[in-house]
């Protein structure tokens, strides 16, 4: 037993220089540019031009989507790797086996995450993230929408480029369009009526075929014979919603109906001849000034860390962890991985302890706050509701962490229900400004039901009926399902 506990640090010591090895084998580079974080071992060409092509995608979709401005959050973090042999080590594991992939996209609570490497067919690599990012970019879009239309749009605007000094929309993805020439089109009748629980959108093939007809569908509509059926694609998908009569909204949209449209995309799949529009870009509005700047090893150990945490690659990522964490004891980040990571591990009281670790190095990191919270309730494995009621202290460290999650992040929707559920429960009158902090949800989650009914009944507890009113008038009208409204008027009827 003695010479386990002895050879078990040695081990762990081993492995860590193992992995101080491997980082110093490349130069790596950190930093910031306007719009993105980053870790880089190309060299600064080539990090530098990568990043860029990532700010001109992204100016280029807010030029042609301005509303989305208000949406973004926290900078995207890219780690880009040189060669494929060096990202290999970082490849998710799915269902026990590493990804096959040039690069993934995740969207974390707290930030979005690429990864990619620049051998090979970099413009399919490109394009596949831009796809990503666009979901990503959109995912606050409070219409319901056909999965069809989702991953149409996003195929259809990944392959965007900026060339001297315009946007280039409707570039056709080669491997798209052999796809389909080979394959053939998907029956347009089973196209609209794809789910995400149906075979052509789980099974891999045949997911392949269905994202490449999206695009087809949506290219034709927008861009072929002059722009002829743009005019009826927009009146279709505005008609458009998870209940509609499909045939019905696309014979009154177009003129006719979904077996003529079938007809006219097998043959402007086969023809070849795909049109594209430009549009005036003032490229000069995208921010070229940032430097690359050689990284840290406490910052090589942590980004590395935390990328094979979001790999699934547990062990290793905990090495990396504690090194980062050795190297640089002040900073927060390896603290809030470690934790994340125990907490994925089902290692409540490990996870409880780094997170109040990153707490007390001043986290920045909302999911921090929220998982503390959770541990403290007992609420473990997404159950968000709590039984026993709350001591003094515990209700306020409770709230007040829950404030702080929502100040850096109010876009995480558990949050609000969290901290409804304690204000509901703790029988105590709140002021104005605290029930305005709890509009942020609404704000955010504008058809949410649930929490607008726990805050006007905080409202009414405090006094403020009219407020209260105002809260409930969105869910009283006619376009509401009745148990909503009638749940609207039972809260207004206790008043």
């Amino acid at each position: 037993m003695r010479i386990a506990r002895i050879l078990l640090p040695i081990s762990i010591l081993v492995s860590l220089a193992a992995t101080n090895n491997l980082a110093a084998k490349s130069q790596w580079y950190s930093g910031k540019s306007a719009n993105f974080e980053y870790l880089s071992n190309a060299n600064e060409k080539l990090s530098k031009k990568t990043i860029l092509e990532f700010e001109e995608f992204r100016e280029a979709l807010l030029a042609l989507f301005p509303q989305l401005r208000n949406s973004l959050r926290k900078p995207p973090f890219i780690y880009i790797f040189r060669t494929n042999k060096i990202f290999k080590r970082y490849k998710k594991i799915i269902e026990g086996k590493p990804q096959n992939a040039s690069g993934f996209f995740v969207n974390r609570p707290n930030q979005a995450i690429i990864a990619l490497h620049l051998e090979g067919n970099f413009d399919m690599t490109r394009d596949r993230i831009y796809h990503e990012f666009i979901h990503y970019l959109f995912k606050d879009d409070p219409k319901l929408r056909p999965v069809w239309f989702e991953e149409g749009f996003a195929e259809y605007y990944s392959t965007i480029r900026i060339v001297k000094g315009r946007i280039e929309i409707g570039r056709a993805d080669p491997g798209s369009v052999h796809l389909l020439q080979n394959m053939g089109i998907i029956p347009m009748q089973d196209f609209f009526r794809v789910t995400k629980s149906s075979p052509y959108y789980k099974e891999s093939l045949k997911q392949g075929q269905f994202y490449a007809q999206s695009w087809a569908f949506i290219h034709y509509c927008l861009l072929s014979n002059n722009l002829r059926y743009a005019n009826a694609f927009s009146v279709f998908t505005d008609q458009l919603d998870l209940n509609s009569d499909i045939d019905t909204v696309f014979e009154k949209s177009f003129g006719f109906d979904i077996d003529d449209m079938e007809t006219q995309i097998r043959k402007y799949v086969y023809s070849g001849k795909y049109q594209m529009i430009y549009i005036p870009f003032d490229d000069s509005i995208v921010d070229r000034k940032f430097s690359i700047n050689k990284a840290r090893d406490a910052e090589i150990e942590f980004y590395l860390g935390d990328l094979l945490l979001i790999a699934n690659r547990g062990a290793e990522s905990k090495l990396r962890l504690e090194k980062a964490k050795v190297l640089l004891p002040d900073w927060a980040k390896p603290y809030e991985a470690l934790g994340i990571l125990a907490l994925r591990n089902k290692q409540w009281n490990q996870a409880k302890d780094f997170l109040f670790e990153a707490e007390s190095r001043k986290s920045k990191n909302a999911q921090v706050y929220y998982h503390l919270t959770t541990l403290d309730l007992g609420l473990t494995d997404k159950v968000l509701f709590y039984n026993s009621r709350l001591t003094g202290d515990q209700e306020s460290r409770v709230i007040r962490r829950l404030v702080t999650a929502i100040s850096l992040d109010p876009y995480f929707r558990e949050q609000y229900t969290i901290l409804t559920n304690v204000l509901i429960e703790s029988e105590k009158k709140f002021g104005e400004k605290s029930l305005q902090f709890l509009h942020r949800g609404l704000i955010l989650y504008p058809g949410d039901s649930e929490l607008a009914f726990k805050i006007a009944k905080l409202e009414i507890r405090s006094g403020f009926v009219d407020q209260a009113q105002e809260t409930l008038a969105p869910f009283l009208g006619e376009e509401n399902e009745e148990h909503i409204r009638t749940g609207a008027r039972k809260i207004l009827g206790d008043l």
